[in-house]
């Protein structure tokens, strides 16, 4: 039993997200006059540099957003390239009608962000196990 344990978390920290690192993942509550949602903010380079990654979807507390990738450029400070952003609103939930569910494969529970992009030719998906929560955001 301590043996399975053990082989269960080497995989769910080194193996399942070993292409990405994350430098910020933020979520945060809004509202502008009357109307309101939930703001959210990754940012994320490959931890190869040669590596170019192409973002198919974010699935946030099991709901699938479409994404636009923002160029960041690079991080000096941690020595990273090719550093991308997402930004996501509640507003943008989209599921396309021939887009397939979450594979069941893919340890979701609620609370999590999930990236599912495509490295060459093989897709991948890497969990962010908690959203940072910043403070309630208010204007009139």
């Amino acid at each position: 039993m301590l043996t399975l344990m053990f082989i269960t978390f080497i995989y769910s920290t080194v193996l399942r997200n070993r292409d990405l690192k994350i430098l910020k993942a933020t979520a945060q509550r809004w509202m502008i006059n009357g109307h309101g949602g939930t703001s959210y903010k990754i940012v994320f380079a490959p931890k190869k540099a040669n590596k170019k990654v192409n973002v198919d979807a974010v699935w946030i507390h099991n709901k699938p957003y479409k994404v636009v990738v923002d160029e960041v450029g690079t991080s000096e400070e941690l020595e990273l390239q090719n550093v991308m952003a997402i930004n996501l609103s509640e507003s943008q939930t989209a599921l396309a009608k021939d887009e397939a569910p979450l594979p069941e494969e893919v340890p979701s529970q609620k609370g999590d962000a999930i990236i599912v992009y495509t490295i060459g030719k093989k897709k991948r998906y890497h969990i962010i196990p908690e959203l940072t929560q910043l403070p309630f955001m208010m204007a009139n």
